[in-house]
């Protein structure tokens, strides 16, 4: 979807919750960047240190933690999903990856890292029958971009995206009101409410604003 429809917000305040009340599931949360590989190492890091005393080293050799370390990853594109699949196991939780701008491999992240990291994130969930699931947020313009520049697996799943249209008015009357309303509380003018979808309805960015 376009800039400011969104997005990230339908995934972690919707989708993610939804699936947490159906089953116990381990959101692993990251951007690509400037080092998409280093940050997806300290975000599977980060959630290992918190699901189970279990995700440690072993007689058998190093944790699973250790394992997968940036350069590790960059050089194994199995080696993510063998280690979500790991943490869901040590944890006993479903295993969500959401990697959030994933136009950001194009922007901002070294050119040579697009494809292995496009490889890593997509062989990380090509099992149905696994507990591990991986969903990526793309802004419209770039979907054609990344497609192209990945390998033809990656570009079949790009080639399926569930779009997401910028909220009309009655959308955003109902985002503005509806949360608030579940708690217990209303806007003190309604007339606020009015303002504020009259002066954002029609803008590209207006959930956001």
């Amino acid at each position: 979807g376009a800039s400011g429809t969104g997005k990230s917000s339908l995934v972690r305040g919707g989708l993610v919750p939804r699936l947490r009340e159906s089953s116990p599931t381990l959101l692993v949360d990251v951007r690509p960047g400037r080092s998409p590989f280093a940050t997806l190492s300290a975000a599977v890091r980060s959630a290992g240190s918190g699901s189970r005393p279990s995700w440690t080293p072993t007689r058998a050799g190093p944790s699973v933690e250790d394992a997968a370390s940036a350069a590790a990853m960059a050089a194994d594109p199995l080696l993510l999903g063998r280690t979500l699949r790991a943490l869901s196991s040590r944890s006993g939780r479903s295993v969500v990856l959401f990697v959030d701008q994933l136009e950001e491999l194009l922007t901002v992240s070294p050119e040579e890292t697009r494809t292995p990291y496009l490889r890593s994130i997509l062989l990380a969930a090509d099992d149905a029958s696994d507990a591990t699931r991986v969903v990526v947020t793309l802004r419209d313009d770039f979907l054609g971009r990344v497609a192209a520049d990945a390998s033809a697996p990656v570009a079949r799943v790009l080639s399926r995206p569930t779009v997401v249209k910028a909220p009309g008015p009655a959308e955003l009357r109902r985002i503005l009101e509806a949360p608030i309303e579940a708690r217990g509380y209303r806007w003190a003018e309604s007339a606020m409410v009015d303002e504020l979808v009259a002066q954002t309805s029609d803008l590209a960015a207006g959930l956001p604003l």
